[in-house]
């Protein structure tokens, strides 16, 4: 996957699972049953998360989002 800025967070949201980019980091969060996005679900969701990643990647290729 291509790197994406550090400092900057790209949230993807799918029902009630929030994806964040942070860097080269993806984070999964379950926005229905914790709010505060203090426990990252990506390994304990892997299926959800690579789902979730290729979806935002889609999307960006689409849309011609532009690595800065």
């Amino acid at each position: 996957m291509s790197r994406i800025r550090d400092s900057v967070e790209w949230p993807v949201d799918l029902s009630s699972w929030k994806l964040v980019a942070k860097g080269e980091e993806w984070e999964l969060y379950d926005m229905e049953s914790e709010h505060t996005e203090l426990r990252n679900l990506a390994s304990v969701h892997p299926e959800t998360t690579r789902e979730m990643i290729k979806k935002y990647m889609n999307l960006a290729a689409r849309v011609g989002v532009v690595e800065w």
